[in-house]
This record gives C-alpha cells, sequence and structure tokens, in this order.
C-alpha cells in the first residue's frame, strides 16, 4: 500500500511544470494523474474533505465533471466516498464534452464571506489602503479578481507551493480561519504557471528565450506571457535563489520585473527567500538579495512578504539538509510559505 504524506514532494521539484495537453479518443475519457500525488475530494471544492490517494501515472475514467470543467470526478476502484479532483493535476485523455455535467442544484453551496483570519506568521504584511486600491485598479482594468500568478523558481512551482493546497497537501485544519479567501481564489491554487520554473532567476523570467512557445507570443518573456495568459491581479514574485552568482544584476533586473507587473495593471507581492546562498557561496554582502527585495518594496509601495523572517524559528530555516547548499523548501517551509501566503491574499481582497 502506497503512503502519501503531507509535504512529502518538496524536495524534488525543480523540473519543468507541467501543463495538461488533450488527446482524442472514441473511448471513455481518462484522466492521467501527472502530479507526484495528490487526494481526491468528497466534493467539488477545495474546502471539502480529501479522500482517496493518487499518485503520478495513474489514470482513471471520467464519470463526472463540473460546467467550467474545473473539476472532474473519477472512477476510482471501490470507492464510498466522493472522487473529485482538480483537472489542472492531470491530463485528460479523450473528449470530455460526452461527460455531462453536474447539475448545478448539485453544487456545493456558496461560502459565507465569514470574518477576517488572524495574522500569525512572522513578517506577514499588513496590506494598506494604497496597496488594496492596486488591486481595485486590476480589477478596473479588467483583471481577474478571483486569480494571482506566481513568478519565480522551483520553490515557486506547483507542487511546492501553491499546487499544494489543490492536491489536498496542505490540511483544512491548517487554513481553517480562511475558507472565504479559498474558495475565492480555487483557480489560482490550481494554475500551472508558465512563469515559475527550475533555474529561473530575475533574468530568465524577462528573457523571451525562456517563454513556453506553445503558449506565448514571439519575443514575449514568461512574465508577460504569464500575465496576459493568467489574467490575474495580484502576482507573487519569488526570486533571487537563482541569481547566487549573478547577484550584482539582481537589482536591475528584479526592478525591471516589478515595473513590468505594475505597467500590466497586477499587484505585486514580493516574496525574500529563506536561503543565503548569494552570501555562503558568491561573496555578496549578508542578505544582500532580501534587502534589495524589502527597498524594492518600500519604494514601490507593494506588499513584501517577508518569508526570511517567517523561516528564522524553524529547524535549518525550514530548508532540507542538502550538505552546504541548502535552498529546498522542507515541509515545515513548506507549510508557512503556504499559511503567509493565504494570510496576504485574506488581507487583499477584504
Amino acid at each position: 500500500m502506497r503512503l502519501l504524506a503531507l509535504g512529502g514532494f518538496v524536495a524534488m521539484l525543480c523540473a519543468a511544470p507541467v501543463v495538461p495537453a488533450h488527446a482524442q479518443s472514441n473511448q471513455a475519457p481518462q484522466f492521467a494523474i501527472v502530479t507526484p500525488g495528490a487526494y481526491l475530494r468528497q466534493q467539488p471544492t477545495l474546502l471539502s474533505a480529501n479522500t482517496y490517494p493518487v499518485f503520478k501515472g495513474d489514470r482513471f475514467e471520467i464519470v463526472g465533471r463540473t460546467a467550467d470543467n474545473i473539476w472532474l470526478q473519477l472512477s476510482y476502484p471501490n470507492a464510498i466516498s466522493g472522487t473529485w479532483i482538480i483537472a489542472s493535476l492531470g491530463e485528460v485523455i479523450g473528449e470530455l464534452k460526452s461527460v455531462k455535467p453536474l447539475p448545478a442544484n448539485k453544487m456545493p453551496p456558496p461560502v459565507p464571506p465569514g470574518r477576517p483570519g488572524p495574522i500569525t506568521v512572522p513578517g506577514t504584511p499588513v496590506i494598506t489602503a494604497a496597496q488594496k486600491a492596486l488591486y481595485r485598479k486590476a480589477i478596473a482594468a479588467g483583471r481577474d479578481a478571483t486569480m494571482f500568478a506566481v513568478i519565480g523558481d522551483c520553490n515557486s512551482q506547483p507542487t511546492a507551493y501553491v499546487g499544494r493546497l489543490a492536491a489536498g497537501l496542505f490540511g483544512y485544519e491548517q487554513y481553517r480561519a480562511y475558507p472565504a479567501t479559498v474558495a475565492r481564489f480555487t483557480r489560482a491554487f490550481a494554475r500551472v504557471s508558465l512563469a515559475a520554473a527550475g533555474g529561473f532567476n530575475s533574468a530568465a523570467v524577462l528573457d523571451p528565450t525562456w517563454a513556453d512557445p506553445y503558449f506565448c507570443k514571439a519575443g514575449e518573456s514568461p512574465l508577460a506571457c504569464e500575465l496576459r495568459m493568467s489574467k490575474a491581479s495580484i502576482a507573487f514574485i519569488e526570486l533571487g535563489t537563482g541569481d547566487t552568482h549573478i547577484w550584482r544584476d539582481f537589482e536591475a533586473n528584479f526592478r525591471a520585473v516589478v515595473e513590468t507587473t505594475l505597467k500590466s495593471n497586477v499587484l505585486p507581492v514580493l516574496i525574500t527567500k529563506a536561503d543565503a546562498l548569494e552570501y555562503q557561496q558568491a561573496d555578496a554582502p549578508e542578505e544582500y538579495i532580501n534587502n534589495v527585495i524589502r527597498k524594492v518594496g518600500a519604494e514601490y509601495g507593494v506588499p513584501v512578504m517577508d518569508f526570511w523572517k517567517a523561516t528564522r524559528d524553524l529547524p535549518n530555516y525550514g530548508l532540507l539538509d542538502e550538505g552546504n547548499a541548502d535552498f529546498h523548501l522542507g515541509p515545515g517551509g513548506s507549510y508557512i510559505h503556504l499559511l503567509q501566503t493565504v494570510q496576504v491574499l485574506d488581507q487583499i481582497w477584504r
């Protein structure tokens, strides 16, 4: 019997993100799991309980779907409970149109707004009125009020970051104060970003060479492509680990990233990093990159989610012990990373 451990997939996440594809088939459509592991859900909502574990390579017949195709119901052997999964966690093989959508009267009831959750993680910013105004400006400009984008390296890929919530690897008890926020941004938690990949640095996200040619226009950078494709109103920007040996260029590149985001009418949320690689390996001043992130955030008046501060009391600062070059997040760091993100989102939209 295979076991699915909470936070157990964080160490092997620097591969490029997988984007679901759709194939033609005369048979009943199937769903192939592409994420390392996930849980099915009792109902088609992130606020529903986990039921059965699934793993990369597993295939199941699709027997139901929501009208928007965000959630799929699978035929799971001997299931006596719900078998729903978010479609971005796998690949549809066949034609979804042959599967009847779930009637509107069978959908889970709307989530009440609830009360704002408490801010409990050190380094979590208090979102100002001016920053909330930037979010409202994004919406007024036609951007999606319920979508955020993620820009970053391997610690920002879905299986290491927000996708853990979509996969059921961040239990309901861990965000029980934020049900309305989790429900509001469901599609964002499930999105596979075109600007988050292993090895990405502040130069790569601006360089069209690294853009996915299937989704992105000629000459379009991964950053510009993701902001256009996602229609996000918020962007979580987590860069710096990949800039270890080019730290002298980080500030200029990072400013360009922030300016591009703001010019696109998107509220950037800047995130410091938990590692100190540029100081340990490349002779940069201590906390150089994080201090640049804080300085740029203050100058542009945008939120800084100080993940460095959030991890100082964790064993090994929330990082996996990989010798003298620790930078992948461990279970503790990954948990705080996501919780802090939900706390920031909760403030922005209220």
